[in-house]
């Protein structure tokens, strides 16, 4: 293992989110975080860093995009039971969701994870302007989509 050690919960915990970021649903997001998991315990007997973690789910989820396009999955609308996201919440998510996957990646890279662009672009492997670019478009496309709204100014640059 290289780097620092980064607690168990903490490393799941930012597993996940980086997840949702590409998958939206949360359901799919446990299932990505939990393959990724299985897989680098079998390779590695553990996970290495964060890095390993969030390649092998970005690998896995464009194992799965290329396995959409080809077999097509209807979602089943379910809901959760208990208390339901505030209107605030399902707006954002709403946005977000409109994004590109590649937009949502580096935006949620920058933004939440607070990597560099020049990682992001060694993580996705583009190069840093097209990040700053993704970046620069899904924070507009938000800004537009939530107009004035108190969500709009978590996306401020």
């Amino acid at each position: 293992m290289t780097g620092s050690p980064i607690a168990l919960p903490e490393l799941y915990q930012s597993g996940y989110r980086y997840a949702l970021s590409l998958c939206v649903q949360p359901a799919d997001a446990e299932d990505l975080l939990q393959r990724a998991c299985e897989k680098l315990w079998k390779c590695y007997g553990g996970i290495p860093n964060k890095a390993a973690l969030f390649r092998s789910i970005r690998n896995l989820r464009c194992d799965q995009a290329r396995r959409e396009n080809i077999i097509r999955f209807e979602p089943l609308d379910l809901e959760p039971a208990g208390r339901g996201p505030s209107e605030k919440d399902e707006a954002l998510e709403a946005a977000l969701a409109t994004l590109k996957p590649d937009q949502r990646e580096a935006l949620y890279l920058m933004v939440v994870e607070g990597y560099t662009a020049k990682e992001v672009s060694k993580l996705m492997k583009r190069p840093k302007n097209s990040i700053l670019s993704l970046v620069h478009r899904a924070k507009q496309q938000l800004r537009e989509r939530l107009g004035q709204t108190e969500g709009a100014q978590h996306v401020q640059s």
